[in-house]
């Protein structure tokens, strides 16, 4: 009520002015709640456009930005690539020159409407409402709003496999893997240990691994481990079938205490006795793991973009009695 009404409060007294938007975060990104009041913020160029954005990703990120669109799109960027599976939705939108999201393309070909999308992800369906307009111009009544926690997570330490890291989620994760090399058969064994997300973005890149990336039991498993992980939970699975054979198991949980999970020994996958076990049996640090590049989509957004109607100028006894009333509220 507080956004609404400092909202309609900034732009009344100024809708005769260009370059006018209202700058606001309310979001929780990995354990971390941003919340900054609404204030009426100058654009850099008279043709940018204001935008609004909610987004919801399980495990990731929930909640609503808004501003002009160059500095949303710093915001917006940061958001959406801390997740590869994520990013790689919106990868047609990214400027590699910028090293961002360009928001001028994203509000030119998103979609109209006034229901959220929804694209499916490695923790479950990601929703996301995405609504440009134009600059001194009220909005004041968004059809999609995520609500995010009221205070950030408590970070916490856990094993990365070498060192300690503090990871902001407020739990730790495990994540071990096996399957058969397609060449050889000999077998390969993985074993990750990090941040939640950080193993998600471990699970994102596994699933393009070429030796498993056209093995159709694996890849559903493995979409499964990320909705298991987002829910602070524990599963695992074995398949046995000559060269498609493999196993996964991912543990999320809160260390408190210094608790740590047993670690299952992860299975022998030949079939033969004489089949090698691969000396590529590692416990991996997560730092080696990030640094791989994403691959680029030509996936169509979905998402929604409208003007709004221009709103009537503001008296100053109504301009008055709107401010007295924030300040009482």
């Amino acid at each position: 009520m507080r956004f609404l009404l400092v909202t309609f409060v900034l732009f009344n007294t100024f809708n005769n002015l260009k370059g006018l938007c209202v700058d606001s975060n309310n979001y929780y990104l990995l354990g971390n709640l941003t919340n900054t009041s609404p204030t009426s913020t100058k654009c850099k160029s008279d043709s940018d456009q204001c935008v609004y954005i909610a987004l919801n990703v399980p495990g990731m990120v929930i909640g609503s930005i808004s501003g002009c669109q160059d500095d949303i799109g710093d915001t917006f960027t940061n958001i959406v690539t801390q997740r590869m599976d994520v990013r790689e939705n919106f990868q047609l939108f990214f400027d590699n020159t910028t090293n961002k999201f360009d928001m001028k393309q994203i509000c030119k070909f998103s979609m109209s409407g006034n229901t959220p999308a929804i694209v499916n992800t490695l923790t479950g369906n990601m929703e996301y409402f995405i609504h440009c307009y134009s600059q001194a111009a009220l909005y004041i009544n968004p059809p999609v709003v995520y609500n995010p926690p009221s205070k950030s997570a408590n970070p916490t330490k856990c094993n990365d496999g070498q060192n300690q890291v503090t990871c902001t989620e407020g739990y730790c994760g495990v994540f071990e893997v096996a399957y058969l090399k397609q060449d050889d058969l000999s077998q390969v064994n993985k074993k990750y240990q990090s941040c939640p997300t950080q193993l998600i973005n471990t699970i994102y890149l596994t699933s393009y691994l070429k030796d498993i990336v056209q093995n159709g039991g694996f890849q559903t498993s493995i979409y499964h481990m990320g909705s298991i992980c987002a829910n602070k939970g524990y599963d695992s699975a074995l398949s046995k079938a000559q060269n498609l054979s493999y196993f996964m198991y991912i543990n999320c949980y809160t260390n408190y205490n210094g608790y740590t999970p047993d670690i299952p020994q992860i299975p022998d996958l030949t079939n033969q006795p004489s089949a090698p076990i691969s000396g590529e049996s590692t416990t991996t640090s997560m730092s080696s793991i990030l640094s791989s590049s994403i691959k680029t989509t030509t996936q169509k957004i979905t998402t929604t973009t409208k003007y709004s109607a221009p709103t009537a100028n503001l008296s100053f006894s109504l301009f008055t009695l709107l401010v007295i009333s924030f300040f009482l509220a």
